[in-house]
């Protein structure tokens, strides 16, 4: 029952049916409890009883450790799901599951001790700490590989590929996609090799981005060096930064190239009133500067510059609060304070702020950011009123 729940969950979050799936995975959690509870009580009754010895009790004692393993194991896995939808989760699931493979390796369980392996690499590729989750994705393929298990070990490879993908080593990611389709023609009828040809062209599609963009930024360089403050640098400029940014996802190496190109620009700009153009340019480098330190982690810096973006608007646009751009600054803000963990309180005014506004500019795009941030927060605050009122405001205007 416990994994029938999970199963739905797992579907229901990819359709972001978010009530649905705060339900079904706290049914998941409290079945799989559930059986933790009863398999450790087995266990005591058991070790208690005098009638049953020797071989016979050991078997029964075993098999009902086994059960405990498993729902260790399936706790862990409900909260990695869980992790998905609020990252605070995932401390939960790694707990569990150290807890889990720890128990299997006790029982002799290789193949139950690496799926608790994969399943902690896959929370530490999430949280893109990468180094970590190599070796646990490592410790599991040696698992499959010593117990034939050659599913599982296909597996884990794509999982180490795409981890060096996601470090953009495309060397080292073709060598285990590689490694997967040799695995999967010797010994699977399956159509992972189809799938992981597709993954391997993605990769090859964003290497050749990624090129493209090495050579775009010598250029952007030699422009500097030359002090040749064009339309060409300026198109060129904000081009690179879209591109690390939103395709590519290369935050740290946005940054220095962001910073350095905002400081020219406010140089050239400086005691002048900004023309739309430049003041579109200024604000959406400032913004991006804000979301690469949210990337980073470093929530004091993208709130300084997200405020700073909305200080431009402020000062060069009388109708500011009637533009989305200013509106999504504001949710932007709000978003970064709430993964700082700030005030609710404030966070809370700050969507219906936005939301105001955005309704009086009719911006329905707005509205439906900020009704979506605010159920989030309602629902994990646990303010049910505030809650049903976010529903029927999204029903009546998104029906």
């Amino acid at each position: 029952l416990g994994n029938t729940h999970l199963d739905l969950s797992e579907v229901l979050l990819e359709k972001d049916k978010d009530e649905d799936f705060h339900r079904h995975i706290s049914l998941a959690l409290d079945n799989f409890r559930l059986s933790l509870k009863a398999s450790e009580n087995l266990i005591q009754e058991m070790s208690n009883m005098s009638n049953i010895r020797g071989e016979e009790k050991e078997q029964i004692l075993l098999n009902f450790k086994r059960l405990c393993n498993e729902a260790l194991y399936n706790i862990g896995n409900a909260y990695f799901v869980w992790g998905k939808y609020e990252a605070k989760h995932f401390n939960d699931s790694l707990e569990f599951l150290k807890k889990a493979a720890s128990y299997a390796k006790n029982l002799n369980n290789p193949i139950l001790e690496g799926k608790c392996y994969s399943s902690i690499g896959l929370i530490f590729f999430n949280k893109k700490e990468y180094d970590q989750a190599e070796i646990y994705f490592k410790k599991d393929a040696k698992i499959c590989e010593e117990n034939k298990d050659y599913q599982g070990w296909t597996l884990t490879l794509r999982n180490i590929a795409r981890l060096f993908h996601a470090k953009r080593e495309y060397g080292n990611a073709q060598t285990f996609y590689d490694k997967a389709v040799d695995i999967c023609k010797k010994y699977l009828d399956s159509d992972d090799i189809d799938e992981i040809h597709e993954e391997i062209k993605e990769m090859q599609k964003e290497k050749k981005i990624k090129q493209e963009v090495d050579e775009k930024i010598k250029k952007f360089e030699q422009l500097e060096k030359k002090k040749e403050y064009n339309k060409d640098y300026f198109t060129m400029g904000k081009s690179i930064i879209e591109i690390l940014c939103d395709t590519l996802e290369d935050h740290a190496r946005a940054l220095n190239l962001a910073k350095t190109f905002i400081a020219n620009i406010k140089r050239m700009t400086a005691g002048v009133t900004l023309t739309p153009g430049m003041r579109y340019l200024t604000t959406k480098i400032l913004s991006y500067l804000g979301v690469i330190h949210q990337n980073l982690k470093r929530f004091d810096e993208s709130k300084k510059y997200f405020k700073e973006a909305m200080k431009v608007l402020e000062d060069n646009d009388p109708n500011y609060l009637k533009t989305a751009d200013y509106l999504a600054l504001i949710i932007d803000l709000a978003n970064v304070m709430d993964d700082a963990s700030d005030n609710v309180a404030e966070i809370e005014k700050m969507y219906w702020k936005a939301y105001e506004y955005g309704e009086k500019a009719n911006l329905p795009h707005i509205l439906k950011a900020c009704l979506n941030n605010l159920e989030f927060i309602y629902r994990r605050e646990k303010n049910k009123k505030m809650l049903q009122k976010v529903k029927e405001t999204k029903r009546r205007l998104f029906a």
